[in-house]
């Protein structure tokens, strides 16, 4: 770096952006963007941790209405096969053909998720419960030196922290969508089925007795396999109550 309060004509020739003085200016770019970077990073991982903190200590005080509210255990198709999910859709619109089609439809209806075995029923805790942990400060090189990088970790850890809480609430909203979601849309299935607008599930139970060795033994040994996923019934003949279309 020069050092001199006038430059010498030597000096002067010589400048070339690789001089020690640009060198020493662009480290010192790089190191507060370094400071920023761990300031943001560590505030929106705080910020996270402490709120999701918060709203699983909300959802404490409401467990007992959850508990009743989402009861997966009313909904099992037996003790250890959990529903599909469907979701349901009226007067859905859908243009294509580079807009020169339109399709609408009354009623829709999706199979979002199949049938699957489950050895104990979802809560409503598997879905909105968050389990993110108090991070780790960064390395010591990345803390402020001074009071201009003080002043830019203050405000960074600001921003970074208010992130964090934000994103907490919205991974939240999608965690309480998709326990809705799937809750309603198992108990949609219930009632189609009811209404043969759906095809049940089969379950093939093959019971084996007593099986194993010298060293292992099983008793009462059955294997259950899914040999028939549930699909939506598209002839209407089979439907119960028949459902009717008006045509004009």
């Amino acid at each position: 770096m020069i050092d001199h309060a006038l430059y010498t004509l030597d000096q002067l020739s010589n400048l070339s952006n690789k001089s020690s003085y640009y060198e020493q200016q662009q480290h010192l770019t790089i190191r507060l963007r370094a400071v920023k970077e761990a300031a943001l990073s560590l505030g929106a991982q705080a910020g996270l941790a402490k709120e999701s903190k918060i709203i699983d200590s909300f959802l404490v005080n409401y467990t007992s209405q959850l508990d009743e509210i989402f009861d997966f255990n009313q909904i099992l198709i037996s003790a250890n096969v959990l529903p599909p999910v469907i979701s349901d859709s009226i007067n859905s619109v859908n243009i294509g053909n580079g807009a020169q089609s339109i399709r609408a439809a009354g009623r829709t209806y999706k199979i979002i998720s199949q049938v699957k075995f489950v050895t104990a029923p979802p809560t409503w805790r598997d879905y909105l419960y968050m389990d993110y942990s108090k991070p780790e400060p960064p390395n010591k090189i990345l803390l402020p030196k001074d009071s201009k990088e003080q002043e830019l970790w203050q405000d960074n850890i600001a921003k970074g922290w208010l992130q964090g809480t934000e994103q907490a609430l919205i991974i939240y909203k999608i965690n309480l969508n998709r326990l809705t979601r799937d809750y309603t849309g198992m108990i949609l299935y219930n009632k189609l089925l009811t209404e043969g607008l759906v095809t049940p599930v089969y379950i093939d139970k093959k019971y084996q007795g007593i099986t194993g060795d010298k060293n292992h033994i099983m008793i009462d040994d059955q294997t259950l396999k899914i040999k028939n996923k549930p699909g939506l019934q598209t002839k209407s003949k089979f439907w119960q109550p028949v459902v009717g279309i008006h045509h004009e």
